[in-house]
């Protein structure tokens, strides 16, 4: 069983598919510095709630009619 410090943490490809994006937009993302991860050997790996605040830095609101 995972621990909640381990189910917190995602993969590379499991953060692609959480933010549903590809795998080299997230590669850009690291690039730019935009998007906070570890590394763990050679993997880069994510929290949710990282992942959770560039969700919210990204969101655009709706315009007022």
């Amino acid at each position: 069983m995972l621990t909640h410090h381990e189910s917190n943490l995602l993969t590379l490809a499991e953060a692609a598919d959480y933010l549903r994006c590809s795998r080299s937009k997230l590669y850009k993302c690291i690039e730019r510095r935009e998007l906070n991860h570890f590394k763990l050997g050679n993997r880069a790996m994510f929290r949710r709630e990282d992942l959770d605040s560039y969700i919210e830095r990204c969101f655009v609101p709706e315009l007022p009619a």
